[in-house]
């Protein structure tokens, strides 16, 4: 049995905010964390846009959370391993080992996720956004009703107004 140090990495994630169609249809990284405002288009009831918060994987920051000597042979890529520290049980994504056999693990662990200004930028945007979809549908559904009123004259009134 081999005693060596080791180092575990987790991801800092900055949340944001959109108004679109589900963003996980664009990306695997993307992670939801809330619907904010749930909004069906009058387009197709299979198109689901909303404003979204969401963190997207891709883009966050590595961070070491969990630090100290292991007994025993280095953590396999895939493996489940429990930390007391955190009180859970993470799964190593990668693993590295330098020159001093110290090894550092990455892990699928969030250690944080951010909201900062850019965060409250992009609310700010998907709301607005929100609000003007809305409107158009009310704009929409105006002319409608008016288009069936003016179906429902006869040929006569229609002609002379």
């Amino acid at each position: 049995m081999t005693r060596h140090k080791a180092k575990f990495t987790g991801q800092i994630l900055y949340k944001n905010y959109m108004f679109n169609v589900h963003p996980m249809l664009f990306s695997k990284d993307v992670e939801i964390c809330e619907v904010l405002k749930p909004f069906i288009s009058a387009i197709s009831a299979y198109d689901k846009h909303g404003v979204y918060s969401f963190v997207d994987h891709s883009i966050g920051e590595k961070k070491i959370f969990f630090e100290g000597e292991i007994d025993g042979e280095p953590i396999n890529v895939g493996e489940k391993v429990y930390i007391k520290g955190i009180n859970d049980y993470i799964v190593i994504k990668d693993r590295y080992r330098n020159l001093n056999n110290e090894w550092t693990y990455e892990t699928d662990h969030i250690v944080k996720i951010i909201e900062d200004e850019e965060t409250i930028l992009s609310k700010e945007w998907a709301v607005k956004q929100y609000e003007e979809a809305l409107m158009d549908i009310e704009h929409e559904k105006r002319y409608e009703n008016a288009d069936a009123v003016k179906a429902n004259k006869s040929w006569l009134k229609r002609l002379f107004n």
